[in-house]
């Protein structure tokens, strides 16, 4: 059933659920750049042909036992070959930790994370190919605290990041206003990132473009379907067959390793006599406290999770595009204001 194209976004076939685990998206002053696994896609129709391929850009091994009977552990890091640097790092929190702490080979404080999936997470400042790094982790002191770097503030139906102060991310919940009152209304939507900023305070991507009223910064869409006999559009929502709705935000959350959200949207089908729900999706989105004074860079991570709302299986005829978008600013527009890898 499965016939997957170069792009992993290109799909062919149907599926109950599929889960895009994650997309990693690196915003500098110079570029910005998305990172996909050679096979990201879960097919849980399948149970005995599960694959999951978790994208990281670190290459680590972990050797976690236990020190003390007062919950520390020794975490040892491993470069392996490559030279490391501002490189995210997570692992499952050990027994008894749940404020946890790291202490390096000098007895400085390194920043980590207990996230809401069970994980801590720190950031590797530097570690030069061939070497390792020991560190102690335990429980904070209760009265030593550091303060959140990635800063969450919820800004009416808009999710604000900022980074010690500067913009990051915004995401958009609810339907966000139309630009101008002669936009047609089935435009309206939400669900999604934008604005993107650069490390220097450019606002990298765009929103109601005016010759691609349907792209919104990052989003999620789909263009070409096949569901209970028809044909609906998601991503061309010009075209009243389809439209994607912000549905729920179920948490998010400040930290001083990185911020993030959770939330829900569902693919509604216009094309039948009532709407039908299609698709239910779930978005999960980390941004990351990166500071590189070398090499001024953001890093975040996108996974979405589709699944069919109805009984009815959903197909994807092979297409050039569609999944995933990014729409760069405006000011990008023309072969002599982008240039591509």
């Amino acid at each position: 059933m499965l016939d997957e194209a170069a792009n992993p976004f290109h799909i062919k076939g149907m599926f109950h659920q599929a889960i895009f685990h994650p997309v990693r998206v690196f915003l500098s002053n110079r570029f910005a750049l998305f990172l996909f696994g050679r096979r990201i896609i879960e097919f849980l129709a399948r149970p005995s042909a599960l694959l999951r391929l978790v994208l990281s850009a670190v290459a680590v091994a972990f050797c976690l036992a236990a020190a003390t009977s007062e919950a520390e552990y020794q975490l040892t890091i491993k470069s392996g070959k490559v030279d490391r640097r501002q490189s995210i790092v997570s692992f499952d929190a050990p027994p008894k930790i749940w404020n946890p702490e790291l202490i390096g080979e000098q007895g400085d404080l390194v920043a980590a994370q207990l996230a809401v999936d069970g994980r801590i997470y720190f950031i590797l400042d530097q570690l030069n190919g061939g070497r390792e790094k020991t560190f102690r982790l335990r429980n904070r002191d209760g009265e030593r605290q550091m303060p959140s770097a990635v800063w969450v503030d919820r800004q009416g139906d808009a999710l604000r990041f900022t980074l010690n102060g500067k913009p990051l991310a915004q995401y958009q919940a609810a339907p966000s206003s139309l630009p101008r009152k002669d936009i047609d209304p089935i435009f309206r939507r939400g669900g999604y990132l934008h604005p993107l900023w650069s490390p220097s305070g450019l606002v990298l991507t765009d929103d109601y473009p005016p010759n691609h009223l349907h792209h919104h910064g990052v989003w999620t869409a789909w263009p070409k379907t096949k569901f209970q006999g028809r044909e609906p559009n998601f991503w061309e929502m010009g075209r009243r067959q389809g439209t994607v709705e912000f549905e729920a935000l179920d948490n998010y959350w400040s930290g001083e390793v990185m911020g993030g959200f959770r939330s829900r949207h569902r693919f509604v089908d216009l094309s039948a006599n009532a709407p039908v729900v299609a698709l239910r999706e779930n978005w999960e989105v980390k941004i990351y406290a990166i500071q590189d004074a070398n090499f001024p860079h953001y890093v975040f991570d996108l996974k979405f999770v589709q699944e069919c709302a109805t009984n009815a299986p959903i197909h994807f005829p092979q297409y050039r595009y569609g999944g995933l978008g990014f729409r760069g600013h405006r000011q990008w527009d023309g072969a002599e204001n982008a240039h591509y890898l």
